[in-house]
């Protein structure tokens, strides 16, 4: 199984309206083999039958497209995804531990429920869990002129850089380093040198910028309890299937912002302290 990680701009959300989709489609003879919904953000696509020899591609589209205006231009072709072991758990794993086999005819279904599971955990975490080698981000994030901010994903291996950006979308040359210090990798918690001064008693100044570009990369650790949280969660709600609602009627053109939600449930209080324990508090806005 190979995964493929989308950076979706809010923007774009707006764009394609509720219910708007994120498509991929795999290479070489270009076949859409998903669609899940667009929301603003990282978004992880797993694809159960990738091998090495594919290549992925992906656009949006609104709800129900009928016309060519209903699709955006393709992403830039992605030539190595990511494999199996930088997922919380390998659906092969996932899929045993529900009891499901490779043929059964419910197998999608549970693909389906992986994916969920799998997304709902990094958006109560805010962490990625890359797994080995972490990830790298590039994020505009709003700081409204503070000296301090949470970067949205971590823990953080390393900066690689940071720029101020105006209100019109142009970029100052990058900070140099002597003027922010990761003060939390774990927490991904950045300090910014005042303009004026880097001591004082004000916490916040006018001069500050109000937004910051960043691109950072992260660890990509995963907790021993996070794997087990996500197989937990996925049996308890494979096992009530018959008797909900949410699992039994989605639809992926209901409310994109509460699919994923809707369609894992709730976690069980024992996942739920489990996730929690592994959470990223993060501060700012991401743009």
């Amino acid at each position: 199984m190979l995964q493929i990680m989308v950076t979706v701009e809010t923007a774009d959300v707006a764009a394609y309206g509720v219910g708007g989709l994120l498509r991929a489609e795999r290479g070489p003879t270009w076949v859409e083999f998903t669609t899940v919904p667009l929301v603003a953000g990282q978004t992880v696509i797993y694809d159960n039958g990738g091998t090495d020899a594919n290549t992925y591609r992906t656009r949006y589209s609104t709800a129900t497209p009928t016309v060519a205006g209903d699709y955006s231009d393709y992403s830039a072709v992605e030539t190595a995804p990511s494999r199996s072991g930088t997922t919380i758990v390998d659906f092969e794993v996932f899929r045993d531990y529900l009891g499901v086999a490779a043929t059964d005819p419910d197998v999608d279904f549970a693909s389906l429920l992986f994916n969920a599971i799998n997304a709902e955990i990094r958006r109560l975490t805010h962490r990625a869990f890359e797994g080995d080698g972490g990830g790298s981000y590039d994020q505009v994030i709003r700081i409204r002129g503070e000296r301090e901010f949470t970067l949205p994903w971590g823990p953080v291996k390393a900066i690689t850089s940071i720029a101020r950006v105006r209100f019109d979308g142009t970029e100052d040359d990058f900070y140099e380093t002597t003027q922010w210090r990761l003060e939390d990798a774990e927490r991904g918690l950045v300090a910014v040198r005042a303009s004026g001064s880097w001591d004082g008693p004000p916490t916040r100044w006018w001069r500050n910028p109000e937004y910051l570009h960043v691109i950072w990369t992260t660890t990509g650790d995963i907790p021993a309890q996070i794997p087990v949280a996500c197989l937990e969660w996925g049996k308890t709600m494979w096992d009530q299937r018959d008797q909900s609602a949410a699992l039994a009627s989605y639809t992926t053109g209901a409310d994109s912002e509460s699919y994923f939600a809707n369609l894992a449930g709730r976690p069980p209080r024992s996942v739920l302290l489990a996730i929690m324990g592994s959470a990223h508090i993060v501060g700012g806005g991401v743009v």
